[in-house]
């Protein structure tokens, strides 16, 4: 299979979710999910609707934007330099940022109905 391919399905998944707006200067944090192919979709389908919590979603968090050292580690030791990201990184800070994990799984379940949504428009043309 085609690298170049490949990538473009799997950009094609991604989107942005902020999870915290930009304030005084600073700007906007967001992390980069992919969406589950519909596959492995099955595994957020629950009684009935869509469910996502935070540790099923953890690795379809590919990226961030806005991250600091600071946000990491803390005010008082960290710095305003952007942190790198890493899936075990966000897995672990994110879990004492629970209106960050809130917005993630939120724009989650939004990228699953999004592309059903899109998949029933397509069938009506």
């Amino acid at each position: 299979m085609s690298q170049a391919l490949l990538k473009q399905v799997l950009d094609a998944r991604a989107t942005w979710a902020e999870i915290e707006p930009a304030t005084d200067g600073n700007p906007a944090k967001r992390v980069k999910i992919r969406r589950p192919s519909e596959y492995d979709m099955r595994h957020f389908i629950k009684e009935g609707g869509l469910r996502a919590d935070p540790q099923s979603v953890h690795p379809y968090v590919i990226g961030w934007e806005g991250i600091t050292e600071a946000d990491v580690l803390g005010a008082s030791i960290g710095s305003d330099a952007p942190a790198d990201f890493s899936p075990e990184l966000w897995a672990v800070v994110s879990e004492d940022h629970m209106p960050w994990l809130t917005a993630v799984c939120d724009a989650f379940v939004r990228a699953i109905v999004l592309h059903f949504e899109r998949q029933a428009e397509a069938a009506k043309n």
